[in-house]
């Protein structure tokens, strides 16, 4: 524990101090986490590879308890330090109102491709770089099924940074391929139709792809989305005042 710093605001009286938290503390922070929103599962796995790899940096953003003793926001933190076994330096704001709860977290989030243009990695990099490094990231960790590796922030931007050619001509390659047909879009019922035949293409993709799963539980992840694209399919397809399903099997 450090210094504190104590200071009333808006009739708070509001406790800051910098803590080195290790697992054992953070389990026993996470035990006065009566009240919050479900923890994300991505954000989470982000946050704990960045601390195994020691990519994650303070950055001031403080882990907050009512006046009440409860914990209100960093439990993504929190649950990211027992997992990766580290220490990490917070800053622990405490002496809030069990209100100011709904407050927190308003901000939008910076995403990857964020990162990736603010970092400067090339003239016109962006969502799209960062698209590219993170599946190349899960390719070259075999994990492009599992959906368990989540690379950070810092790993897609260094990714984009190092192989800033061959991002550029994947970029290129993939925009080349890509034909969203605006012209032929003038009607809803265009747009309807249009969207069907996408679901009709997940409906197949996910059809083929099934066999080819060794491990059962994905078959049985991919069959419950290939049965809600089916559904999306058929409501499209009686949308525009077709056959919901035009026949018994689809191939």
């Amino acid at each position: 524990m450090g210094e504190k710093l104590i200071q009333v605001i808006d009739g708070q009286t509001i406790t800051l101090e910098f803590v080195d938290v290790d697992p054992d503390q953070a389990n026993a922070w996470l035990k006065l986490n009566a009240n919050n929103r479900n923890t994300k599962k991505g954000n989470l796995s982000k946050i704990t590879r960045a601390m195994e790899l020691d990519e994650f940096r303070f950055v001031g953003d403080p882990v907050r308890f009512d006046n009440e003793g409860r914990l209100i926001d960093g439990q993504h933190r929190l649950i990211a330090i027992i997992r990766s076994g580290t220490n990490q330096t917070l800053l622990v704001m405490s002496g809030f109102a069990p209100e100011a709860q709904l407050y927190v977290d308003q901000g939008s989030s910076r995403l990857a491709g964020d990162q990736v243009k603010i970092a400067g990695v090339a003239e016109r990099a962006g969502n799209d770089w960062a698209s590219i490094a993170r599946l190349a990231l899960r390719w070259d960790a075999e994990d492009l099924t599992t959906n368990i590796l989540v690379p950070s922030n810092p790993e897609i931007v260094a990714f984009c940074a190092e192989h800033q050619e061959e991002m550029g001509l994947a970029v290129t390659a993939a925009k080349a391929q890509y034909n969203f047909p605006v012209e032929t879009l003038k009607t809803q019922a265009d747009v309807l139709r249009f969207a069907a035949g996408l679901e009709k293409g997940a409906v197949s993709a996910y059809l083929g792809a099934i066999p080819k799963f060794a491990d059962r539980e994905l078959s049985r992840a991919a069959g419950s989305i290939l049965g809600d694209e089916a559904m999306h399919w058929a409501i499209l397809r009686n949308a525009v005042g077709e056959d919901p399903v035009p026949a018994a099997f689809v191939s």
